[in-house]
């Protein structure tokens, strides 16, 4: 199916409504001119009708048609005079001698009332008449005693030729119907122009996007200072892409480079230790020893493989989320007892302020379980010997929040960069950091978790010495009614 054109539409459509104002427009003037026409034509039908049906007269006690007589005086006149006159008591008519033995349309309002309409006269043209209802005319009533007008009303009908006035109106339309046609090709022809000259600025944009390179995506297109403002908001609007674009491709090339020196620390250490362990026979003790850290290094290589793997798929969207009751003061226990060991290597205890029930939510436990573990074994690793750290679940118009608090050694960086703690590799402390076998990925994992939950997720300083991470979950996610895990 073919793509829709803009000048295609633009043209299509100017074209048509200019045309409907033209037809119109000339429908409007056709008409005035026309009614023009008839009301002079009406006018001197309703003048000679005048003038001619007060000859309708009483004489000896009977209506008597003078008119009759002064179109016999006139030969040339009574062939081209369309006269009728209707006597409605007897229901005769008397007619001219150019109707013959034919008879007009007969239309009448009330007395005196002129009714204008067309007809057609007996040789095929075109007419216009006028009928009126009367009375005849009682000039001397002394003369004819005791006659009534009224017992005698009269239909006179005048009628005139029109054929000339048919054909001026004929003229006029056919140079109206040749004015618009022309009008109408013009107009196109303008409108053509038109919008070809203003979407050309439209195809230079489109010629310097498609000419741009893959080298060149992150340079924004040059926009002449000519160009439209329409335009000019499309071609903006392609360099906040293109800079976008760019700023996304940096990512990737930062992820794969951080990825690849992260990869490389422990491949390298693999290789030390296997050609040490080649080099010279050893005991079988040794060989123990060197395959345990072996094996440690291809644990945590896969680890992060798979978190990277996760990562990228909840970021897709193609990770499905698996909602199910979660007990979280119990979760967050059993990720504590396996944190016991490297916590009394520094004399850490935990401290928990939790709700007196359970509190059960709905959420994923395999992702919930990634969270919690990544901000406790966080607290765990950068917490001040001997101090406690703080877990604590309550309820707030928030929703449902989960917060770890712990105290460090170091001063604490300021807000904003806090905040950076949730970028992919990003690590404040990163010489600690790889000695402990950390690649900067769990704080940003993590976001990209409880963001997937419909949660947020956020540090920030309590004082100048002590952390705290929440996570913040929809009240949707509680479980209002009992639930046994």
């Amino acid at each position: 199916m073919p793509r829709p054109s803009i000048r295609k539409r633009l043209i299509l459509w100017t074209t048509i409504l200019i045309s409907i104002v033209l037809v119109i427009t000339g429908m409007i003037l056709y008409s005035s001119f026309r009614s023009s026409l008839y009301a002079q034509t009406d006018r001197f039908l309703d003048d000679a009708a005048s003038v001619v049906l007060i000859e309708v007269e009483v004489k000896n006690n009977a209506v008597y048609h003078e008119w009759q007589e002064a179109l016999e005086k006139n030969p040339q006149r009574s062939s081209e005079t369309f006269i009728e006159v209707w006597d409605q008591r007897t229901n005769q008519s008397t007619r001219s001698p150019a109707l013959g033995k034919n008879s007009i349309e007969r239309r009448s309002g009330a007395l005196n009332e002129r009714i204008f309409y067309d007809v057609t006269l007996p040789n095929g043209n075109p007419g216009r008449a006028v009928g009126i209802l009367i009375y005849p005319t009682l000039e001397h009533p002394e003369d004819d005693p005791g006659f009534q007008v009224q017992e005698h009303p009269q239909i006179f009908v005048w009628a005139g030729n029109t054929t000339h006035l048919q054909a001026l109106l004929n003229k006029t339309k056919s140079s109206f119907i040749i004015g618009i046609t022309l009008s109408m090709l013009l107009l196109w022809a303008i409108v053509y122009q038109v919008t070809h000259r203003s979407l050309a600025p439209m195809q230079q944009i489109n010629q310097a996007m498609s000419e741009r390179r893959v080298t060149e995506i992150g340079n924004p297109i040059t926009i002449p200072d000519d160009l439209p403002v329409e335009i000019v908001e499309m071609a903006e609007s392609f360099n906040t892409l293109l800079a976008r674009i760019d700023v996304s491709r940096q990512k990737d090339r930062d992820f794969f480079l951080n990825l690849a020196h992260e990869l490389r620390t422990p491949i390298a250490g693999i290789l030390t230790l296997t050609e040490q362990s080649l080099r010279n026979p050893r005991s079988a003790e040794y060989y123990e020893q060197r395959l345990q850290t072996i094996l440690g290094s291809v644990e945590d290589i896969r680890n992060l493989i798979s978190r990277l793997l996760k990562f990228g798929k909840i970021n897709r969207g193609t990770e499905p989320i698996d909602f199910a009751p979660i007990d979280l003061s119990a979760l967050i226990k059993k990720n504590q007892s396996s944190l016991e060991s490297k916590a009394a290597s520094k004399a850490l205890s935990f401290q928990n302020h939790f709700p007196s029930s359970p509190l059960i939510i709905k959420g994923d436990m395999e992702l919930l379980r990634v969270v919690i573990s990544n901000l406790l074994e966080n607290a765990t690793n950068y917490a001040t010997h001997e101090t406690s750290i703080i877990s604590r679940i309550y309820e707030d118009h928030r929703g449902i929040t989960l917060s770890f608090e712990n105290s460090v050694a170091t001063p604490l960086p300021e807000d904003s960069e806090i905040k950076r703690f949730f970028d992919p590799f990003y690590r404040q402390d990163k010489t600690r950091s790889r000695q402990e076998g950390h690649v900067g990925l769990g704080l940003s994992f993590c976001k990209d978790i409880v963001q997937a939950l419909g949660g947020s997720i956020e540090a920030h300083r309590r004082d100048s010495d002590r952390l705290v991470f929440k996570v913040t979950l929809p009240e949707s996610h509680l479980f209002r009614d009992s639930f046994e895990i």
